[in-house]
């Protein structure tokens, strides 16, 4: 009598245990995360189409682009450092890389005098960005990015 409820217990459990691995699908779909390069290359796409609403969507982008490197900090448009102007700050060179590397300035020459790097873009007929990397006093190193008129 016990064999036979030993059986009966096993086989449900077995049952019981196949069926909930066949019903485990999570229930929320996870999304794919961007990784650091594709959100500055977001980033950058957003200077083509400049409007009102730009700098909110570059200072969220910012934000994002920061929290994947923990050395990488983000100084929104209306910062105190430099007034109209995007800024990653590192204690490291190397964190800025991931800029330097984008396919965005890639295209482009930088023009180099001893520690700094600057880009200029021609984004249509009225508008240049700057970019640069340079060091700074207390924030070590800057990408500095910089939207000017024609010159």
């Amino acid at each position: 009598m016990t064999l036979w409820k030993k059986v009966i217990f096993y086989t449900l459990s077995a049952i019981t245990l196949f069926l909930t691995a066949c019903n485990n699908k999570p229930l929320v779909e996870e999304k794919e995360v961007p990784s650091q390069a594709e959100l500055v290359s977001q980033f950058f796409s957003h200077f083509n189409e400049w409007s009102s609403n730009t700098v909110d969507k570059l200072d969220s982008l910012g934000i994002q682009i920061a929290t994947k490197d923990s050395i990488l900090e983000y100084h929104s448009f209306t910062n105190n450092y430099q007034k109209s102007t995007f800024i990653f700050s590192s204690k490291e060179r190397s964190t800025l890389k991931v800029f330097e590397e984008s396919n965005f300035l890639k295209k482009e020459t930088p023009v180099k005098y001893d520690s700094y790097l600057t880009w200029r873009k021609n984004l249509d007929q009225r508008k240049i960005l700057d970019c640069s990397i340079e060091p700074h006093p207390t924030l070590k190193w800057l990408f500095t990015i910089r939207l000017r008129g024609q010159e």
